[in-house]
């Protein structure tokens, strides 16, 4: 459930619910950026070391010997790398896919947010 789905309308909040709601969100959007960073930390780093094991597998795939083939070692590490390549692609794809999810629902906070400060400045201006 969304965070604008799941609070009360704002117009019939009081001030100190308001002002209740700015400071739980504010929390909640400091949590989402330390877990945006994290998760954008861990896809560039995996996404870094899947280019270095693509690196490393092209190297061995155009080593070949005299025959023109691949030696068993050799055949042997690429098929290991291509496994690595395709689990750390998956992590990698699971961190990205946080991320958006993170920035689905930073987006949303921030518009509550801004209807919160505006409901907070108005209840100000009345005196209530």
């Amino acid at each position: 459930m969304s965070p604008l789905e799941s609070s009360r309308p704002v117009q019939s909040m009081s001030l100190a619910e308001v002002e209740n709601e700015i400071e739980r969100n504010a929390e909640r959007l400091a949590v989402l950026k330390d877990a945006r960073s994290r998760a954008y930390l861990q896809s560039s780093t995996g996404a870094n070391e899947v280019k270095e094991m693509g690196n490393r597998r092209k190297a061995l795939a155009d080593k070949k010997s005299w025959t023109g083939r691949l030696g068993r070692a050799e055949s042997k590490e690429i098929k290991a790398l291509q496994e690595q390549i395709r689990t750390r692609g998956q992590a990698t794809d699971a961190a990205i896919a946080e991320m958006r999810a993170i920035s689905d629902e930073t987006r949303e906070l921030t518009k509550r947010q801004e209807v919160l400060d505006k409901r907070r400045t108005d209840l100000r201006a009345r005196g209530r």
